[in-house]
């Protein structure tokens, strides 16, 4: 099929193995996703061989103090979302 085009040189294709068979004939290029995917790839493997597997700190249990990132004040709903989920019950029954 690829044969009915005499000037093609390059083919734009997907990584997969069945896609390679197609034709040696030609120069493969791996699409955008795929040479944005190796990139990302290659950066993340990077990444991890120089970046440390822990990160030691060099400070004592009595320097560490623990404040709570979710207050019981902020866990209330608001008067127009308690409205609706008063709604959406009503509906549901």
């Amino acid at each position: 099929m690829l044969d009915t085009y005499p000037n093609l040189k390059y083919l734009s294709r997907d990584r997969g193995k069945q896609y390679q068979a197609l034709s040696n004939d030609y120069e493969h290029i791996a699409d955008r996703f795929h040479l944005i995917k190796n990139l990302s790839d290659l950066i993340i493997k990077e990444m991890k061989n120089l970046l440390p597997i822990r990160i030691k700190l060099n400070i004592s249990a009595e320097e560490v103090t623990v404040t709570p990132t979710i207050s019981e004040e902020s866990l209330k709903l608001s008067n127009s979302a308690e409205k609706k989920l008063k709604l959406v019950k009503e509906i549901r029954k």
